[in-house]
């Protein structure tokens, strides 16, 4: 029996160089050819590549991932020609893609980083001080051009970051303002006695404050010594010595404060019940508050300094 298959293979293997030179004299016939065949079963081509596709995955990436080695430089250079002659399709397509796709690639992207950072934590952190020292001179000049471009909505967001910062860290903010004043005592009321002679204006808010203050003692009522004598006397009968109604330490005679429990300014009065000896500390920190809402304030404090102090 003659089988055609055996034939022509047969036939095809003899007679490669004419085969060649065929092709290469009639390139333009092959091109029509295979065009008017494209057009006629599109959609049986497809089916067949997507099968053929299917059944030889692992054959097909292997089979790529030795082209891409071995031709990295030829591979890089068709790319860019590519790119090229397609620079606006290109372009279109892209933004044609975040339309449909944008959000969702961009939370896809979220979700993977975070997991990433709860992961790798410190090797992050790592990465992060090493790149900041490094392009320090960079990240300067950055935040710097940044700041110019969008001062304006800076400036309106500020006074909203601070307000929101203030309430979530107010008790952190607290203690690092006292530990800084600690440490730089005389160097700050230095500043403060420098700055009160050469601005006047410093002068008449002071004068200003004493007036209101004066005005408040008034309507609060006459302040006796007899009053004054009775709410130090019972406090030496409470706790033995002088002390501080609010943090319970020992004061010394000529460093102590009289307190007002329900400030003037909030309408408390001079009268026995709403007085009571309290340290300097204590009596300016207080400022504005009740006592109600300084003890609040006090306990916050003291847990936060028990979690700093823990090793």
């Amino acid at each position: 029996m003659f089988d055609k298959k055996e034939y022509n293979k047969q036939w095809r293997q003899e007679n490669k160089e004419y085969q060649k030179q065929w092709r290469q004299k009639n390139k333009d016939k092959i091109k029509l050819i295979s065009k008017r065949y494209h057009d006629k079963n599109r959609e049986k081509i497809l089916v067949y590549h997507k099968r053929y596709y299917y059944q030889n995955k692992d054959k097909i990436s292997q089979y790529h991932k030795q082209w891409h080695q071995k031709n990295k430089k030829k591979r890089a250079i068709q790319s860019y020609l590519y790119y090229k002659k397609n620079k606006k399709r290109i372009a279109l397509y892209y933004r044609l893609y975040q339309q449909k796709y944008g959000k969702q690639i961009y939370n896809r992207r979220k979700d993977i980083l975070k997991k990433y950072r709860i992961k790798n934590k410190e090797k992050v952190k790592l990465w992060l001080s090493q790149w900041r020292k490094k392009n320090r001179n960079y990240i300067k000049e950055y935040n710097k051009k940044y700041r110019q471009k969008n001062r304006k909505r800076l400036l309106k967001q500020k006074p909203i970051w601070d307000k929101l910062y203030y309430q979530k860290n107010k008790v952190k903010i607290r203690l690092c303002q006292n530990l800084f004043y600690q440490k730089n005592k005389d160097f700050l009321n230095k500043r403060r006695r420098e700055s009160v002679k050469n601005n006047p204006l410093i002068r008449i808010r002071n004068k200003m404050y004493t007036q209101k203050r004066r005005l408040l003692m008034r309507k609060a009522g006459k302040l006796t010594i007899k009053t004054i004598q009775r709410v130090y006397e019972n406090n030496i009968k409470r706790y033995g010595t002088l002390t501080c109604y609010l943090c319970l330490n020992p004061i010394k005679f000529g460093n102590d404060h009289l307190e007002h429990k329900i400030p003037l300014t909030r309408g408390g009065t001079n009268e026995y019940r709403n007085l009571a000896p309290a340290c300097p500390h204590c009596n300016n920190s207080k400022w504005k508050k009740t006592e109600k809402e300084y003890r609040k304030e006090m306990k916050l404090y003291e847990r936060e300094r028990a979690v700093r102090s823990y090793p």
